[in-house]
């Protein structure tokens, strides 16, 4: 469990300074949805993380979705880690798939609010103020439940573990 959990944390620990990997939350022009080339990618692919669908309060025009969004690359991991790809590959898809899906149950990995003072979008909850040491209303929403390193990740499993089970009706193919 322990291992999974950090292997699920992994593309978040590489946008530390010093890492080796660079890039930022835009895609690159003319990145192919199926880019998969594995450990040697040293790209931040910070614009994986989330989706950012526009919604408005205001009536302001609401933006397209650019991608690749998580929900593509969700897909592009899922399928890939069918394949007879080799064991390495498919750890790396394995990694970024663990990742996404938990982004993607974050609602500001999923959504981004237009409104006519920020027609493009306040980043997924990342330029609302908010008071405490979070800062900002994205940060505040992923700390809730205490850091992701290896010292706090039995808060997350006590949290995980007071969740009630899922309910097999809901779920669709």
């Amino acid at each position: 469990m322990y291992a999974f959990m950090m292997a699920a944390t992994w593309p978040d620990e590489i946008k530390a300074m010093g890492s080796g990997y660079s890039g930022n939350d835009e895609p690159p022009r003319g990145e192919a949805l199926s880019l998969n080339v594995g450990y040697s990618d040293k790209q931040l692919h910070k614009y994986w993380h989330f989706i950012n669908t526009p919604f408005s309060q205001d009536g302001t025009a609401l933006p397209p979705v650019e991608g690749p969004t998580a929900a593509q690359k969700i897909a592009v991991f899922r399928q890939a880690l069918a394949t007879g790809e080799p064991d390495l590959l498919k750890s790396y898809d394995l990694v970024w798939l663990l990742h996404l899906v938990g982004d993607v149950h974050q609602p500001l990995h999923s959504s981004t609010r237009i409104t006519a003072d920020k027609p493009h979008g306040d980043d997924g909850g990342n330029l609302v103020a908010v008071n405490g040491p979070a800062m900002e209303l994205h940060a505040f929403w992923d700390d809730a439940v205490g850091l992701g390193d290896t010292k706090n990740y039995m808060v997350a499993v006590k949290v995980g573990q007071s969740l009630p089970g899922p309910d097999a009706s809901l779920v669709g193919m």
